[in-house]
């Protein structure tokens, strides 16, 4: 996986315009992220336990692991 991301790093550093693509796709992934957080937060059904597990899910989602601190 290191090589793969190396290689995609420079090739986004190669490519302005690729890299404002995909700038701009990685705002809109986490804008959507931020959405989904702010309406589990919202949701007054759910108890704290469950809102962070549920926005745990949704970090998870974009990819980035918790480790096993929260794994439960």
């Amino acid at each position: 996986m290191e090589l793969y991301e190396s290689l995609l790093t420079k090739l986004l550093q190669s490519n302005p315009v690729l890299l404002k693509q995909e700038e701009k796709r990685f705002d809109s992934i986490c804008f959507h992220a931020l959405e989904e957080i702010k309406s589990i937060l919202e949701t007054p059904e759910l108890s704290d336990f469950d809102c962070i597990e549920r926005i745990i899910e949704v970090y998870e989602k974009l990819g980035a692991g918790c480790g096993t601190r929260h794994d439960f």
